[in-house]
């Protein structure tokens, strides 16, 4: 199992559970070094345990409000609910993605932002950093997972 793997299926399986498959496209999942490319909302959830890592998760602020309308039966676009949503669906990614680790991985409480963040650099990682676009009819998500095996310094 690559180490990212779990997120991608937790990221696929939370949109097939909620029968909101529809016009959900998750795509171009890329290796890079570093991350230029933070949302308006954005999530982060540290990793610990015997991995090291995070898991970010950014979106516009339609994303946040569809998927809003859709777990609650209403669209809430005040600031407030979006961010309580980017940090409620950060965490549930991270939250199942953390099972096929069989209680090895640790999560934090995730941090909630903002503001676009301009860049994302995890230099403690010498492993490479896993980019997943997701749009959904016309609004766009960015799932961002650097993760690697605990080692002794």
């Amino acid at each position: 199992m690559s180490l990212h793997s779990p997120f991608v299926n937790s990221l696929e399986n939370y949109f097939s559970e909620s029968n909101i498959n529809s016009g959900v496209k998750i795509s171009q999942i890329q290796e890079t070094k570093t991350f230029s490319q933070g949302l308006e909302f954005s999530g982060i959830i540290g990793f610990s345990g015997d991995f090291l890592g995070s898991l970010f998760f950014s979106a516009d602020r339609e994303f946040l409000g569809k998927l809003t309308e859709t777990m609650l039966g209403t669209r809430m676009d005040e600031e407030e609910m979006l961010l309580d949503m980017i940090g409620e669906f950060t965490n549930t990614i991270a939250g199942n993605a953390s099972q096929a680790f069989e209680d090895t991985l640790l999560i934090s409480t995730p941090v909630v932002i903002r503001g676009k963040i301009s860049s994302i650099q995890l230099k403690q990682l010498e492993v490479p950093i896993y980019y997943i676009k997701v749009s959904w009819d016309g609004s766009s998500g960015i799932l961002v997972i650097g993760i690697e095996k605990y080692r002794e310094i």
